[in-house]
């Protein structure tokens, strides 16, 4: 069939509703807003008689049933008149309305996908029905489909402030408070001043926003509408603003026995306990205030929210309130398995959660203070008992806990010449220089008791094992292959390192082009560095730098004074004064000698007291310098980890930040689109009428063909002119759905790609508009037939606002519990570390948390 076929079909089926048929229709609808259904109902059946395939009269008696109570019969209506026809856009956001009434969710998402795409006549009345759908899932706790509803009535009728006010709710609901203001903006801007109700609701969602001043201004413009029961909440926000003229005038109004809850309210609104005077009971709360009051309880008076809870357990919050009392009593008597368990129904409320999680801290305290040990292992257990379990952190808590019982490692550090190699040759009581294995230090060497042999442990992990003589040999060859040395390990058989094994190092000034990387792995491997001062120039500025920062690692610091020979004992008395007065406990000296001398003789002075303060200071408390060094490397572990959850956070807003742009600019330009497809539908209607009349005035019917381009040019025409006015506001949404991760760079063009299609569709719309110019009065009011379908393109603007939503997820119970138990930990560590550092008589290490190089 040719489009000239089509098109002489369709007008031969237009035919406009009998005047009997319309008189009936207008006195149904009019019988049915002053509230007498049964007239309605009787009105809507003889409209039906009169014009069977007008699809209005099926609609008034659908109406009529669901203002009689009868949803599920109103939509029932609906669905017979949809076997005979396509229902227009208007009709079936009832239809979506119904279904959400007689809690359908399926059914009722269905029916708004099948909306989109299309160009709505009356964009306000579907968004009115799509906002009593919002509303009624709201009541039935179907959160996700109210949103989507609310969202798609903001976007057909972006001056629908409860729409607004709703989606406000939900971002509540998931705790983000960010995008529920800037939501509550929007709905603020397009409020009616003498819209009690919704005043009403914008201040009470203000109030809980802590935004003390326009929840005011709201809730005062409510009261002076006539909304009564806002008054309750005016006063303690009033109250709270000090503002006593106007707290004054509103309570006049108020019952005695309200008055005195307000009051009470107010008291807590500053922040202050109830004393006995003021005291109220639950009973006396109304349910309108109860929400407010029991927050401001939990804030003010904890122990008025335990006892109204105790009387009210039935109210919202009372559960949450009365378990979290229960677990304050756990922990006063140290049942802390106990009061976890019960501190997980409070943590996941946003009203007890921030009590709750300072109670959930105190628990893990007790749990892990008693010793690092304990700390280790219970953190790690936790960490693997959680969902999703953190697998990785606790198995590098493990093995922290397994190297308390490795040796003890001592890492020599000092500037360059100043004696490090010589200490060491002297402590082990061998010449290992002597085989030209030291002669100027330019990588790690760690000496390690056992049968006399070295392993090279390259950067790669490789490791290789030989004689200690074939040492020189065996580096030349690796450095030949191009590969770096991890560290060099000489085993030797000493009594010295029986108790504890030896790290030296490069020295901190070295000019032979030393990567620090070197040192810094020293520093990984040990548990405490002895920094060899040189007599004849300790103290320089440039030392005492770095070895704060080798403190800044988390390594504590300990001293000893070499060449004492070359400046006498007048010369080692001053530089011990110097060095106190810049150090203090940051380095303290274990004593002052010549390891030249000690070397060929072990009875040299100051040889003998510095192996015997090692002897003390050193082996007799090497399970405290091993706790003191795993309490650094736990507390800058788990710095590390609470930092990059923090910049992950901040990550994380900002992306929501540029979601929440990108939906607004989705909905702009879903307005706007709407606009003009308007325009253009109308334009395109005139066009092909006058170019129709014309065609049709020739002695022949025009052919398919020359219809076929008439509607091409006019597409063309308007898709051009339409991609050019909107190419701004195209570009604007390609950016933002880059930057929020929604699309790789350079695909952003799939978010406004729906635009050529709304304009196709509305072209389309106005090919149809032109066979019926006259026939149509309204959607409603048309015939059978007459209700073309419009074509379903499709609207991913939806979709993706939903997607974005969904990834704004609740600050989820475990993700609390992990930052509650990483403040703990490191409250435990920095505790042990502290009573450590004492009992070695040094300062507690800093184990900072910057990035490594």
């Amino acid at each position: 069939m040719g489009l000239v076929d089509r098109f002489e079909r369709l007008l031969d089926r237009i035919m406009p509703p009998p005047e009997e048929a319309v008189r009936a229709l207008r006195r149904g609808e009019a019988l049915l807003a002053h509230g007498d259904v049964r007239a309605a109902l009787s009105l809507a059946a003889e409209a039906h008689r009169v014009a069977p395939g007008w699809l209005a009269p099926m609609v008034l008696r659908s109406d009529a049933l669901a203002a009689d109570g009868q949803p599920g019969e109103a939509l029932r209506v609906l669905d017979d008149a949809a076997r005979e026809r396509e229902l227009p856009a208007e009709v079936l956001g009832r239809v979506a309305a119904l279904a959400a009434s007689v809690g359908d969710v399926a059914r009722a998402l269905e029916v708004e996908r099948r909306t989109r795409g299309r160009v709505v006549v009356d964009p306000k009345g579907l968004a009115g029905h799509f906002l009593q759908a919002a509303e009624r899932f709201e009541a039935a706790g179907e959160s996700e489909a109210a949103s989507r509803f609310a969202r798609a009535a903001t976007i057909l009728d972006p001056a629908r402030s409860p729409a607004w006010l709703l989606l406000a709710r939900a971002a509540m609901a998931v705790e983000d408070p960010s995008r529920a203001r800037r939501l509550l903006g929007r709905a603020v801007v397009s409020i009616d001043p003498s819209d009690g109700p919704t005043n009403h609701a914008a201040g009470s969602l203000a109030w809980r926003l802590d935004d003390r001043a326009l929840a005011v201004r709201c809730l005062r413009r409510a009261w002076v509408c006539g909304e009564e029961g806002a008054a309750p909440l005016l006063v303690v926000a009033l109250t709270a603003a000090d503002d006593a003229a106007a707290i004054e005038r509103v309570t006049r109004g108020l019952e005695r026995p309200l008055a005195r809850v307000v009051a009470a309210l107010g008291v807590l609104a500053r922040g202050e306990a109830l004393g006995a005077r003021e005291a109220v009971g639950a009973e006396e709360v109304p349910e309108a205030l109860w929400r407010y009051a029991i927050e401001l309880a939990v804030k003010s008076d904890l122990a008025l929210a335990v006892r109204w809870a105790t009387e009210a357990p039935e109210r919202p919050g009372s559960a949450e309130v009365l378990a979290l009392a229960s677990a304050a009593e756990d922990l006063a008597r140290a049942e802390v398995a106990g009061a976890a368990e019960k501190l997980s129904l409070p943590l996941g409320s946003a009203l007890t959660r921030a009590r709750a999680a300072a109670l959930m801290a105190r628990s893990f305290e007790l749990a892990w203070g008693a010793s690092l040990d304990t700390l280790l292992a219970g953190l790690a257990g936790w960490l693997r008992s959680r969902a999703p379990a953190d697998e990785a952190l606790a198995a590098s808590l493990d093995a922290l806990r397994r190297s308390l019982d490795e040796p003890l490692r001592v890492a020599l550090l000092g500037e360059f010449s100043a004696g490090k190699s010589t200490v060491v040759n002297a402590w082990v009581g061998a010449a290992l220089s002597a085989v030209g294995v030291l002669p100027t230090t330019a990588r790690v060497y760690w000496l390690r008791q056992g049968e006399a042999r070295a392993r090279v442990l390259d950067a790669r992990g490789g490791l290789r094992e030989g004689p200690i003589g074939a040492l020189p040999e065996a580096l030349r060859a690796i450095e030949a292959e191009g590969q770096a040395v991890a560290h060099v390990e000489l085993f030797h058989p000493s009594g010295a390192l029986a108790h504890l094994e030896l790290l030296d190092t490069p020295g901190s000034n070295a000019t032979d082009g030393v990567d620090p990387s070197i040192t810094r792995h020293a520093l990984e491997l040990a548990d405490l560095a002895l920094w060899v001062f040189d007599a004849r120039q300790a103290g320089k500025q440039s030392e005492l730098e770095a070895l704060r920062a080798v403190r800044g690692e988390g390594v504590p610091v300990l001293g000893v004074i070499n060449k004492a020979d070359v400046v006498g004992a007048e010369g080692v008395a001053e530089v011990v004064r110097s060095l106190h007065d810049a150090l203090g406990s940051e380095a303290p000296l274990l004593g002052a000698f010549s390891a030249r001398e000690a070397m060929a003789d072990h009875g040299a002075p100051g040889w003998g007291e510095f192996r015997t303060s090692v002897g003390e200071r050193i082996i007799a408390r090497r399970d405290a310098w091993k706790r003191l060094r795993a309490s650094a490397r736990l507390r800058g572990m788990l710095t590390e980890v609470r930092r990059a959850r923090e910049e992950e956070e901040a990550r994380e807003a900002t992306r929501r930040g540029v979601e929440a742009q990108l939906v607004d600019a989705l909905a702009t330009l879903r307005e706007e689109l709407s606009r003009r497809a308007t325009r253009v539908r109308r334009e395109v209607a005139a066009s092909l009428r006058e170019q129709w009349t014309s065609l049709r005035g020739r002695e022949s019917a025009p052919s398919d063909e020359v219809l076929n381009d008439v509607v091409s040019e006019l597409v063309h025409r308007c898709l051009q002119r339409e991609r050019a006015e909107l190419a701004e506001l195209r570009a604007e949404v390609e950016a933002l759905a880059v930057a929020a991760g929604a699309v790789r760079p350079g695909l952003g063009a799939v978010f406004t790609a729906p635009v050529d299609g709304v304009i196709r569709a509305a072209v389309s719309e106005g090919v149809r508009d032109a066979l019926d110019q006259a026939l149509r009065p309204s959607v409603l009011g048309q015939p059978a037939g007459v209700a073309a379908q419009g074509l379903d393109i499709g609207d991913p603007w939806r979709e993706v606002s939903g997607a974005l939503d969904a990834t704004r997820a609740p600050t989820h119970l475990p993700s609390v519990m992990f930052s509650v138990a990483l403040d703990a930990a490191l409250e435990c560590t920095t505790r042990t570390a502290a009573a450590l550092a004492e009992i070695l008589g040094v300062k507690v290490p800093d184990a900072t948390s910057e990035p490594k190089d």
